[in-house]
């Protein structure tokens, strides 16, 4: 199992908020946006892994971190992505 961290560009390790995307052993896959040092301040969600994708452009989207909304128009989008 791995973690997948995603932080806008910084240069210093952890000099900022970052989103990690978690496997868990449940199957199922927890986003956790970690701007504090207090777990239970964290938001995090978990989800299912066809719903991964949309997740994580909703929360792109909600973050600022895409230059313009990502669009999906239809499954077949989210399918190419």
């Amino acid at each position: 199992m791995f973690d997948l961290c995603i932080q806008q560009i910084d240069v210093a390790p952890y000099s900022g908020p970052y989103l990690r995307v978690s496997p868990l052993h449940s199957g199922r896959v927890e986003f956790r946006y970690v701007d504090t040092a207090i777990a239970q301040r964290q938001w995090h969600r978990e989800t299912t892994p066809d719903a991964v994708v949309p997740r994580l452009i909703r929360l792109m989207d909600q973050l600022g971190w895409t230059a313009e909304p990502v669009r999906q128009n239809d499954s077949t989008q989210a399918k190419r992505l």
